[in-house]
């Protein structure tokens, strides 16, 4: 137990920089800026909080109209833990497999399963920072408006310290799987890219599925269906049987927490997650360390020729282009760059398809608003959405900082500053135009969409997107984080991205502000078009400028 103690104060440690923080704010009294931007940045989000809130009360109240509160704990923890599974995959085959601490750990003499224990924990406690202010406020307001009594509060503290318990356990049992069966000598690396791509594409489209086999309101027999509902207090969460099981209990054990059915589903929830643990414990204490030491087996390369061998010697390519290859040699060469870039492009149609598989009027009533006088207003929309993907992206405020310690390279290299920043631009372009493409082939399948509608929002949705990716490398070069040991912390734990998508937000606003005097105006849409083509070329112009310059500099003050 006092190994396992110690490795989780480690683990927490190394994680949340804890060590670092008090040497550099309290001992050394330095970067203080930093703290306080930090600061700044999350009471910014205040506001937002507060909206968020407010819609939380507002579904209450909507589900309190047809007596079927419950389901506003449903889905609060269905999304928590769909959520939780997902990113946790990516989570867990980076703190479990690609930490630079297990070449440390796997040489002592400690139990396997401590080691992921002490790692599952450190996973969990993240899993808290992103999940309570998702459904703290549910809680809360479910608890307040419905007047429970004592059970229904200790039943919360307990569900909320257990919910990402089966969702992360899963993920590692998934992964711990994967990586034992996938260590084949010199394209390792390549097939868990692969794997866990698709890994994701399988599980959102069971979740698709299971969504679709829950429209079960008979056609032409709607009222009758909604009054059949009415009667009984929250029958709707009953008619969920398909949704993830333990999402279910928790609903249900808050929602009739004075009655025996919410005892016994307290009980299945906390069963289920113990029993969840254990099995990956178990999983972790056989074939974790073959799947660890199985991928660093390395497969050496044939001999070449020497015509081969002078081909590549004296083969030459435009340094932007080496530059891009790089970049993408980067992102292929570590799974979680990868899987993070790519997961958004596949998420985020499936965002879309969501409401129409529930709601079929939901695109039948955007088809409709879709006509010739809105035409203007629904390309600019849809190209402001763009930008906002654009803005949340981390590819770019994350450029120099996937670079880790190998950023000297960079600085050494004899090749032009402003060839290294195109080429890695071209990185941000390429992921932006698959999501684009994506999107407007997913959108195609509900909407029917004019050419000029996708040639304008392709061409103006990448060229409104420069701009928000300069940012990104301002504030990376400005302080890019390259001193990490888990390749997760350059992306997920960088403030650089948290800094970027505050800034792209304001640009964001900007062009909405924009959007909306264009359209009061009654501008001609060619003239509108034009308008915006000029000026995210002008923008990114500037900034691209002043971009060679502080990066020139950085590359000569950072050691």
């Amino acid at each position: 137990m006092r190994e396992l103690m110690s490795l989780i104060k480690v683990n927490l440690n190394i994680n949340f920089g804890i060590s670092s923080m008090k040497y550099t704010y309290l001992k050394q009294k330095k970067d203080i800026w930093k703290l306080v931007l930090f600061v700044v940045a999350i009471l910014s989000l205040i506001p937002v909080y507060l909206l968020y809130i407010g819609l939380i009360n507002g579904m209450y109240v909507g589900f309190e109209m047809v007596n079927q509160q419950s389901l506003l704990l449903l889905l609060g923890f269905l999304v928590s833990q769909i959520v939780i599974f997902l990113f946790g995959i990516v989570y867990v085959m980076s703190k479990f497999y690609f930490s630079d601490d297990l070449n440390i750990l796997i040489p002592l003499p400690i139990k396997p399963g401590n080691i992921i224990t002490a790692k599952f924990i450190t996973l969990v406690v993240n899993e808290y920072l992103i999940m309570l202010p998702i459904v703290l406020p549910i809680i809360i307001i479910f608890g307040i408006r419905s007047q429970t009594n004592l059970l229904y509060w200790i039943y919360s503290i307990g569900i909320l310290l257990l919910l990402p318990i089966i969702p992360l356990g899963l993920a590692s049992i998934i992964v711990m799987i994967f990586m034992k069966y996938t260590n084949i000598k010199g394209k390792r690396d390549l097939l868990r890219v692969i794997g866990m791509t698709l890994l994701i594409i399988v599980i959102l489209v069971i979740q698709l599925g299971v969504q679709f086999t829950m429209k079960d309101v008979p056609y032409g027999s709607e009222e009758q269906y909604i009054a059949e509902m009415v009667k009984e207090n929250n029958s709707f969460i009953k008619s969920f049987k398909n949704v993830f099981p333990p999402s279910r209990w928790a609903a249900i054990a808050l929602s009739n927490s004075q009655k025996l059915q919410g005892f016994t589903s307290f009980a299945l929830f906390v069963i289920s997650s113990i029993l969840v643990f254990y099995i990956m414990i178990i999983f972790g204490e056989n074939i974790f360390y073959k799947g660890v030491i199985g991928g660093d087996e390395v497969l050496a390369k044939r001999k070449l020729s020497k015509k081969e061998l002078k081909k590549d010697i004296f083969k030459s390519r435009h340094p932007v282009i080496a530059i891009f290859y790089r970049e993408i040699k980067i992102l292929l060469r570590t799974p979680v760059f990868f899987v993070n870039s790519i997961v958004p492009i596949f998420i985020i149609p499936v965002i879309i398809i969501f409401p129409a598989i529930v709601n079929d009027g939901f695109m039948n009533s955007i088809q409709e608003f879709y006509l010739e006088e809105n035409a203007l207003l629904f390309n600019l929309i849809l190209i402001g959405f763009f930008i906002f993907i654009a803005a949340t992206n981390s590819i770019a405020s994350t450029s120099f900082s996937r670079e880790g310690k190998q950023f000297w390279i960079s600085r050494i290299m004899p090749i032009k500053v402003e060839y290294q920043l195109i080429g890695k631009m071209l990185l941000s372009i390429l992921m932006q135009l698959l999501t684009i493409v994506v999107m407007l082939v997913t959108a195609l399948i509900f909407i029917r969409l004019k050419l000029s509608t996708i040639i304008i929002v392709l061409i103006l949705g990448l060229l409104g997107s420069i701009p928000v990716f300069e940012i990104g490398f301002f504030i990376d070069i400005t302080r890019p984080l390259l001193d990490w040991d888990n390749p997760q912390k350059a992306m997920k734990q960088n403030l650089n991205v948290v800094f970027s998508m505050l800034i792209g937000m304001v640009y964001l606003l900007l062009y909405a502000g924009l959007v909306f005097v264009f359209y009061r105006a009654s501008l001609n849409p060619l003239i509108v078009y034009f308008i915006f083509i000029a000026m995210f070329l002008v923008i990114s112009f500037f900034l691209f400028v002043s971009l060679i310059d502080i990066t020139f500099r950085r590359y000569r003050e950072i050691e």
